[in-house]
Order: C-alpha cells, then sequence, then structure tokens
C-alpha cells in the first residue's frame, strides 16, 4: 500500500528506487494462517512480479481504493470525483497501453467514477466493454466479476430489476481471481436485498 501511495505521487524524491525497494519486499513478508495465503497478500505479490516484468504499475493506488470501497465513500462528496476521473484520463493519455489488461483497468476505473457521479449510459458502456474483452484480459481477470457486478447494481438504479439478479448470477459464476471471496459477499449482500437466493 505504501509503495503505491509513493508511486502515486510523481513529485516524490527517488520514487521509482523507494517503490521498487518496496515491493521486492511483498513476497518475503508475506503471512500464511493455516497453510492459507491472505487473498489481499497474493494479489499485492501478482502486482509486484508485474512492476517487476512490466517496470511500472498502472493506478495501482486507485485499484485499492476500489477495493477499499473509496468510490462509495464519494457518493457522498461528488466534488472529489471528477479530479480523480479527470487524473485517469490523463495518466492514460501520457501512460496507457496497448495490453488489453491495463485498457480494462482503466475502464474499469472510469466506470466506477461515472457510476459515482450517476453518469450511468457511460458507467455501462465502460463496464460492457470489459465484458466484451473478456477473452483477452488475461492477468486482471478480476475486473470482468467486479464488472458484471457493477454493471447489475447500475441496473438497480435504473430499476430494471429483472436484470439484476441475472447479472448477479453471472458475476458469481466466475471463478479463481483475485480477491474472490470479497466480491461474493458484496455480491450475495446484493442477493440478499433483492430477495433472491444464491448457491451454498
Amino acid at each position: 500500500m505504501l509503495a503505491t501511495l509513493i508511486d502515486a505521487d510523481k513529485s516524490t524524491p527517488k520514487r521509482e528506487e523507494t517503490v521498487r525497494y518496496l515491493l521486492e519486499k511483498v513476497p518475503k513478508i508475506r503471512l500464511r494462517i493455516a497453510g492459507k495465503s491472505i487473498p489481499v497478500e497474493k494479489f499485492c505479490e501478482k502486482k509486484t512480479f508485474r512492476y517487476q516484468r512490466e517496470g511500472r504499475l498502472l493506478y495501482p493506488h486507485y485499484e485499492f481504493f476500489y477495493f477499499w470501497n473509496g468510490f462509495s465513500i464519494l457518493a457522498n462528496n461528488l466534488s472529489l470525483v471528477n479530479p480523480i476521473l479527470e487524473d485517469i484520463e490523463q495518466t492514460w493519455k501520457s501512460e496507457g497501453s496497448a495490453d488489453k489488461n491495463d485498457e480494462a483497468l482503466y475502464l474499469f476505473l472510469k466506470g466506477c467514477c461515472y457510476k459515482t457521479l450517476k453518469d450511468f449510459h457511460q458507467s455501462e458502456l465502460c463496464f460492457l466493454k470489459i465484458m466484451e474483452n473478456e477473452r483477452f484480459i488475461t492477468e486482471f481477470s478480476y475486473l470482468v466479476p467486479n464488472a458484471c457486478f457493477e454493471l447489475a447494481m447500475i441496473r438497480k438504479e435504473l430499476g430494471r430489476g429483472e436484470e439484476v439478479v441475472a447479472l448477479l448470477n453471472k458475476a458469481l459464476a466466475y471463478k479463481g481471481y483475485s480477491l474472490e471471496t470479497k466480491l461474493h459477499f458484496r455480491i450475495h449482500a446484493a442477493m440478499e436485498a433483492e430477495g433472491a437466493k444464491t448457491p451454498n
């Protein structure tokens, strides 16, 4: 987490060296409880390996912001959302790539901003594009079920209840992606709110 925050501040002295030093420590300090990895630590390790391979990470601070429900919190202070959206757009213009994983992350974060701003049309376009490109998203596969979930929440806001449960079930059907349990909790809560049962 510290590495992602330092990486986000381009004015930090010796930023790249500090980020590299911190990320190199991640695999060495991971914990196992009863022989099992802690999901968020496993996620961080995957990000570390990508950094070592690519020499950079795109939007890591906003990724964590999403997973810790930051966009939901910003719903109460919309004046903070537009600067984030502008930063996401500017970063993509200067650092974007042809990598479909990076593009999916860019679309996902942009979709989250539009959803928070209640621009549901633009948000839907972002999440649908991710789902359409599913077969090309090989490394950030967690984005697809999360996009499906967010799309379900948009349909709920739009009063299209018949589509909500179908999308939630679709999101629930995905397996083997990062932070899967966290999304499952959100799906089950949303299902209960719709009065629908989820599979055991």
